[in-house]
């Protein structure tokens, strides 16, 4: 599985997991969620997978 992946525009990065049960899937986006993470997935030869971003906050450039 490639590292990032784009959706929809957007550079979404790989958790390093493959989730054998979509339920087991669905568990851990959420828990992602709730910490304030973007999630997509992705299923492929019957394995699903996560990629996930976070915007940077109170990043200065300065």
């Amino acid at each position: 599985m490639e590292i990032a992946r784009l959706f929809n525009g957007k550079k979404y990065m790989w958790d390093g997991n493959s989730y054998q049960q979509r339920g087991e899937m669905e568990e851990k986006a959420s828990a992602y969620r709730e910490r304030g993470i973007e999630v997509m997935h992705l299923e492929n030869d019957g394995k699903y997978y996560l990629f996930t971003r976070r915007e940077a906050s109170g990043v200065s450039t300065e």
